[in-house]
């Protein structure tokens, strides 16, 4: 059977791209989801498959009674053979199948997915079927499951463009949001293979380096392969006009170019010692150039990364920018517009940027660039933060551009962070995604960064690890969330661990980012006697403490902890979610509401965002959110 490490660099995207977009379609319930188990005595078991994730026709998924068994072909919208059974939805109304899938992670899947027609199609697979195996996994299905005759005809695709067809056709998605999808999933997945005659540094062809613990900050941040794991764009990179179109291969995002221009005073709101803090990056362009840079009377000197020089050309007329001889060479971190400068010690530079990666265009809103520097100056100190467990990365200055247009305005801004150097302390700090990574191409292909980086090679030693992580995350976050109403954006690109450099012991964790916080103001107010300065309409405040809750599990449960769990193999057994049950249960009264929002065991659904929906309606930070498992009640 194929495993997804087994796969060509080509399908091994494919299949990446494709499990998370089917995951999408079934934990989102844009389409209904049976599980079949296939007879345990079977080949198919013999080689791997639990059974049958069984994705129905939306005709068949909007049906308002039971479907009879053997299902017709047609019904059939989908069939995706899966290693590990899904999550089945916790309650079930009367009129619907006890089996029904509530969440499949891409994780759960094997790269082999089905479609049933009762006439040839003209449609080729990718991969070259095996036709033993398709036989085997047919043939172990239940006998009453499926009526497929002589006439029906099984194929294998793993093309994700071709799956989304389907999907969108089904669904009758309109034109527009149907092709601008499939453009940012085929770019999702050409970034991650090589494109025929380019230089590459694309992720399966040329995958990165395996970091260690002797590995610097920077090395980690740049071994981040696979990305977000469930995102179908999760590698996606689409510049938007007026940038030209990059090809695969043909930029590297990792050493970009600073770009200058002086735009005018009065034009922008400043928050901090903006000016001040970029000295150093001016005297490194000015030694790059061979000149020094004159200062054009009432105007502030901007940085840019040398991407959005068109945005700046064609969008602000009173901007000037320099000669390209003014630039300084800096790296970026794991969210691309985030840079590490040269010769400016623990100072990086966050910039707007015309490119869409994953879920949305890279720039920097005006209000991110108001809020952050006032947020972590005025309430980070007040907030019911260990110091010794959770260090905060504070956004110290800023610069946007005055427009009334709040969609041209995020295309000029800037914001300087001041990073955790853990070096006098002796700590190492890794994202904490990078630990989840598997697909570095050695010998240890397929297991967790983690796993290698910290000699995690038992049982016994990767759960004390997981222990330890889990109680020290909710250490970090559970108190902001609980007493204050702060939840951080805690998911694992925004959370670096702190290990200690000599030991490998997990010590704590640093947060970067206030731009997804969401706040309960007057629970803040309460708890702090603070009154939030914001500018109206800013998305970082919300209506009750429930939508705070609601971003806090996304990002810290179902993105961050969940994926952990999983890679180092405490899912599925439920030991995992054990930890988490207990951890959570003893920093969370159980008069809170927080309690009982996640905890009180009625409460076995919770409300996930849906990314693919979200594509589907055109929105980005009005999140849409559809019901799903409770994760911390799971229990195989």
């Amino acid at each position: 059977m194929h495993t997804q490490t087994s796969l060509s660099p080509a399908d091994r995207a494919s299949f990446a791209v494709s499990s998370r977009l089917l995951s999408c379609v079934v934990t989102e319930s844009l389409l209904r989801a049976i599980f079949v188990p296939v007879n345990p005595n079977s080949a198919a078991a013999e080689s791997g498959t639990c059974g049958a994730c069984v994705i129905l026709s939306n005709k068949a998924s909007q049906s308002n009674v039971p479907l009879g068994r053997p299902y017709h072909p047609t019904d059939i919208f989908l069939l995706v053979s899966l290693r590990y059974p899904p999550i089945l939805k916790p309650s079930v109304p009367a009129l619907t199948m006890e089996t029904e899938v509530g969440l499949v992670d891409p994780s759960d899947m094997l790269p082999w997915i089905y479609e049933i027609k009762e006439e040839p199609s003209s449609h080729h697979s990718k991969l070259s079927l095996k036709p033993d195996y398709l036989n085997d996994f047919v043939s172990s299905l239940p006998t009453q499951f499926c009526n497929v005759t002589q006439h029906t005809i099984v194929f294998s695709s793993l093309d994700p463009l071709y799956i989304w067809e389907k999907i969108s056709a089904d669904l009758g998605l309109d034109d527009e949001s149907r092709m601008n999808i499939a453009e940012e999933l085929r770019s999702s997945m050409d970034w991650q293979i090589i494109n025929a005659g380019l230089p590459s540094e694309i992720a399966y062809e040329e995958r990165r380096t395996r970091p260690t613990l002797t590995s610097s900050q920077l090395e980690w941040e740049r071994a981040l392969v696979e990305g977000h794991s469930t995102h179908p764009m999760h590698r996606a990179r689409r510049t938007i006009s007026p940038l030209p179109i990059i090809i695969p291969g043909q930029y590297d995002y990792y050493k970009p170019r600073v770009r200058f221009a002086w735009v005018p005073r009065e034009q922008l709101l400043l928050q901090g010692e903006f000016e001040e803090l970029l000295q150093s990056l001016r005297n490194s362009a000015e030694q790059n150039a061979g000149d020094v840079l004159e200062d054009l009377p009432d105007h502030v000197l901007f940085p840019i990364h040398e991407l959005q020089i068109p945005n700046i050309a064609t969008k602000f007329s009173d901007a000037v920018i320099l000669p390209e001889k003014y630039y300084v060479v800096a790296s970026a971190q794991a969210s691309i517009r985030t840079l590490t400068l040269p010769s400016s010690g623990n100072l990086t530079l966050k910039t707007a940027v015309g490119v869409k990666i994953s879920s949305a265009l890279r720039t920097i809103s005006h209000f991110t660039a108001y809020f952050s520097p006032k947020f972590g100056r005025d309430i980070v100190p007040k907030l019911a933060i260990n110091s010794n467990v959770l260090i905060i990365e504070n956004e110290v200055a800023s610069a946007v551009y005055n427009h009334n247009d709040p969609d041209i305005a995020k295309h000029c801004t800037a914001m300087l962070r001041i990073t955790y150097d853990g070096s006098e302390k002796g700590d190492k700090v890794i994202p904490a995604a990078v630990l989840i990574e598997s697909a570095y191409q050695d010998e240890n292909d397929g297991i967790p960064a983690a796993v290698t980086a910290l000699s995690l090679d038992s049982d016994s030693k990767r759960y004390a690890f997981l222990e330890r992580y889990i109680n020290l995350v909710f250490d970090a976050f559970i108190p902001p969330l609980l007493i204050n109403c702060v939840a951080f954006e805690a998911h694992g690109q925004n959370t670096l661990a702190r290990f200690d450099q000599e030991t490998g012991e997990l010590k704590g964790f640093v947060y970067r980012d206030f731009g997804g916080l969401r706040i309960h103001a007057p629970t803040l107010y309460e708890s702090t006697g603070i009154l939030i300065d914001t500018l109206p309409n800013h998305c970082v405040l919300v209506d009750n403490v429930e939508e705070a809750y609601r971003k806090s599990y996304h990002t810290l449960i179902h993105c961050h902890v969940q994926r952990l769990i999983r890679v180092l193999g405490f899912h599925h057994d439920g030991r995992g979610w054990c930890l988490v049950r207990d951890a959570l249960s003893a920093r969370i009264p159980p008069e809170t509401r927080l309690w009982d929002s996640w905890l009180n065991p009625e409460r076995q659904t919770v409300m996930g965002k849906s990314l693919l929906r979200m594509k589907m309606a055109g929105v980005y930070r009005d999140a849409v959110y559809e019901e799903i498992p409770n994760l911390i009640h799971y229990r195989p």
